[in-house]
């Protein structure tokens, strides 16, 4: 759920700054986070798609991908606030074991295209 919560916030925060989701995902292969043949296969994008907007995404102003996720950080961070240090530590104590099956049982794909690592091994 807090993943899906940073996901919209991050949404917002693109359409806020003027950016589309292909676009989006053209300044993320650009930074080098993810790789764009990845990201096209995944969407379904066509190469033509990519390139139209490529041309778009390098006009971007410098900094805009980190104040997207400047934006987007203080967005999610409400239910990290509530938690606390102390609650943050305990919700992940508690949601390694499950973390650590749906990993091993092949539920995410590492690396993947979230950005999301591997979790650490419980206990």
């Amino acid at each position: 759920v807090l993943r899906e919560h940073r996901g919209d916030g991050h949404v917002a925060a693109l359409v806020s700054a003027g950016v589309g989701p292909l676009e989006a995902h053209v300044l993320t292969a650009a930074a080098g986070r993810t790789p764009a043949a990845s990201l096209r296969e995944h969407r379904g994008w066509t190469d033509q798609e990519w390139s139209a907007t490529g041309v778009t995404a390098a006009r971007h102003r410098p900094g805009l991908r980190a104040e997207v996720e400047a934006a987007t950080d203080r967005a999610a961070a409400g239910p990290w606030d509530a938690l606390g240090t102390d609650g943050t530590s305990r919700l992940a104590e508690l949601l390694r074991p499950l973390a650590a099956a749906i990993a091993d049982g092949g539920g995410v794909p590492y690396p993947n295209l979230m950005g999301v690592p591997r979790p650490e091994p419980a206990g």
